[in-house]
């Protein structure tokens, strides 16, 4: 694969991406984890991305956010069920080798499993994750939608379920103990919505906020973030926002 990133849905390269020389790849057939953004000093706050339609609203965050502290951005290819493991595999790795060990992060889509997973895993590693328009699993499929409606209202997820390989963080809300923030946006449809009130309401330190598309234009977004950030990493105060 090309080492400069392409946009796969509108054919370019964003401004982001285009600005990056000292990049990292790492690929694997078709999956590739990319630094895009390494700037700025203190702390660490990590966005991960793999989905081009946020590409200017992860931008615009980035440039924000480094003016307080250091913010690195990656991108990704489009996480599935089938390859989210190898991904995940090789974000362990771009963080080592940017000698991170404890980060805030931000995750557009289903990156977010990404950083669940690590959490699980290496939960002192995480202080803080907001996610933005995220399903509880990679790219989810109709089938894995209509699951998702059955498990509501019957005990079936289990057996429906059998032979699934791909990564679902509902089964491990319990466990986050980070203060872990909700975003959704006028990206997000009502799967989406619907998969957010479930985290927010399941996991023990979730806050939840929908913002329109005025306020990201606004720059509400980078501002939540900010303001996050001074949540207490220990014993944090639920307060769920619908």
């Amino acid at each position: 694969m090309d080492s400069q990133t392409h946009d796969t849905k509108s054919g370019g390269t964003t401004s982001l991406e285009n600005s990056v020389t000292n990049s990292v790849v790492y690929s694997s057939t078709a999956q590739q984890v990319r630094v895009l953004l390494d700037v700025g000093e203190g702390r660490p706050l990590i966005i991960l991305y793999d989905e081009s339609r946020y590409s200017h609203l992860v931008e615009s965050t980035a440039q924000s956010i480094s003016a307080k502290t250091r913010v690195l951005v990656l991108s990704c290819e489009a996480i599935t069920a089938k390859n989210w493991k190898v991904i995940a595999d090789q974000f362990c790795s771009t963080i080592k080798e940017k000698k991170v060990r404890q980060a805030s992060y931000v995750c557009f889509g289903s990156t977010a499993n990404i950083v669940e997973d690590q959490l699980l895993t290496e939960p002192k590693s995480v202080r803080t994750l907001v996610i933005v328009d995220s399903p509880s699993r990679p790219h989810p499929t109709s089938w894995d939608r209509l699951v998702d409606r059955m498990e509501q209202m019957l005990p079936l997820g289990l057996p429906l379920r059998l032979g699934s390989s791909g990564f679902n963080v509902r089964a491990f809300l319990h466990r986050i103990r980070c203060p872990l923030l909700v975003v959704t946006t006028p990206f997000a449809g009502t799967f989406l919505h619907g998969d957010a009130a479930v985290v927010a309401k399941s996991a023990p330190t979730a806050w939840r906020i929908s913002l329109t598309e005025q306020e990201l234009q606004q720059g509400s977004l980078s501002e939540t973030i900010l303001k996050f950030q001074d949540t207490p990493a220990k014993c944090p105060q639920k307060n769920v926002k619908e």
